[in-house]
């Protein structure tokens, strides 16, 4: 048996695909045929926040001689949602300043979201080994830790600390 649906599809596309104007003129009318493609924006949504929402835009709607012929969409990329000068974490989807590194330690202000807690030494940064010192200086930024320092490696904090 003849299938007419499936016959007007494959005239359809070829005709697409091949650029011609019309359709033969054994397509039956009142026949809608979709080319597959995107059809709403929830279709193209990569789950990256940084790249912006992503859209479905409709390339083709024609009516051809009775039959309507849907093209679906393409997807299109997002804009990023940060303002410029904002940096884009994709993991918790937000957008921030970055903090400026003053001392130059690699490690940012307090005041602007960073873990340095004296951005203006750069001897005073997170992870940075903790001096015994009369001065009591915290260069490791752990409040726990001033003064601290297992200067032979047994475990137990040197006498002089204390």
């Amino acid at each position: 048996m003849f299938n007419v649906k499936r016959l007007t599809l494959f005239l359809v596309t070829a005709v697409l695909v091949l650029g011609v104007s019309t359709l033969p003129t054994f397509a039956k009318k009142n026949t809608e045929v979709i080319i597959e493609g995107c059809r709403t924006g929830a279709d193209c949504n990569d789950g990256v926040f940084c790249n912006g929402e992503e859209t479905c835009h409709i390339n083709n709607i024609r009516n051809n001689k009775g039959v309507l012929i849907k093209k679906l969409g393409v997807c299109k990329p997002g804009v990023s949602p940060c303002p410029r000068g904002q940096r884009c974490f994709n993991r918790e989807a937000f957008c921030k300043v970055p903090c400026e590194d003053r001392d130059g330690d690699g490690h940012g202000a307090l005041s602007c979201g960073g873990d340095d807690c004296d951005d203006r030494d750069p001897n005073r940064f997170p992870g940075n080994p903790e001096i015994c010192d009369a001065n009591g200086i915290d260069e490791d930024c752990d409040p726990k830790t001033v003064g601290d320092k297992d200067a032979d490696g047994d475990g137990f904090i040197s006498h002089l600390c204390k």
